[in-house]
């Protein structure tokens, strides 16, 4: 979705098993509320791309690779993004996943814009427990909630989230 206003509620997204099914939901632009979803075996739960403002609330994900990223493309900034009240199954070790992420600044090689207001709050992030070490390729990693970024990244509130079994060191 595109647009100046764009609400997206009520949906249920469902990718078939081995399907390779990507991104349940990818919002651009705007003013975005996204809420009440139900989102299941896909690779990304949801992409927040470029927003004036945007509300992810009252959505649930189960079978993720990674619940949602926040982007900000080269020359955009991302604006006033709130992620709250969600829950994100992720399937990192079945899917055997290059990366797992339950909300997160999306990290990836020439994207370089900048973020500017981003809360992340009261959300249940749950990963599958890890029995062993796995290789992360550059420049993924493993997040249960992060605003890691190649741009700049300002004025975050992080709190009163979640998170079991992140795959993380440290």
């Amino acid at each position: 979705f595109s647009g100046k206003k764009a609400v997206v509620t009520g949906n249920h997204c469902k990718g078939l098993e081995g399907s390779g099914a990507v991104t349940c939901i990818e919002v651009h632009d705007g003013d975005i509320e996204v809420r009440d979803n139900v989102i299941d075996n896909y690779e990304i739960g949801m992409n927040v791309v470029d927003v004036n403002s945007a509300r992810i609330t009252h959505t649930t994900g189960t079978n993720l690779e990674n619940g949602v990223f926040i982007w900000a493309t080269t020359g955009h900034v991302s604006h006033d993004v709130v992620v709250s009240d969600n829950t994100f199954s992720i399937d990192n070790v079945r899917r055997q996943a290059p990366q797992a992420a339950g909300i997160a600044t999306y990290y990836g090689q020439n994207v370089t814009g900048a973020w500017d207001g981003i809360t992340i709050a009261d959300n249940h992030i749950w990963f599958e427990p890890e029995k062993r070490p796995r290789t992360i390729q550059y420049p993924r990693s493993n997040w249960g909630v992060s605003t890691q970024a190649f741009g700049p990244v300002r004025n975050v509130t992080i709190a009163g989230n979640t998170i079991e079994n992140a795959p993380v060191r440290g």
